[in-house]
């Protein structure tokens, strides 16, 4: 059985854990109990915040990831 107490362990849990929070419908239809009476955000604000959190989530992946304040933030450029 695998070690769950790994940093990507706990990448992908505190990813599911706020992915829930921005999506809503997506975590009612994953099983994620506590959002099935939420909705999604589909507002401009509500795709630019699951985006950044998708790239940040990606960057913490990385060691090079720009700081979450900057133009570049939804992007990621991966350690050479």
């Amino acid at each position: 059985m695998p070690q769950r107490n790994t940093p990507i362990y706990s990448l992908s849990d505190r990813f599911i854990d706020e992915m829930a929070a921005l999506d809503p419908l997506a975590a009612t239809y994953l099983g994620v109990a506590g959002y099935d009476h939420l909705m999604t955000d589909f507002s401009p604000a509500g795709h630019d915040a699951r985006a950044a959190h998708a790239a940040q989530t990606r960057c913490a992946t990385t060691s090079n990831c720009p700081s979450p304040n900057t133009p570049q933030a939804n992007t990621c450029v991966p350690s050479a």
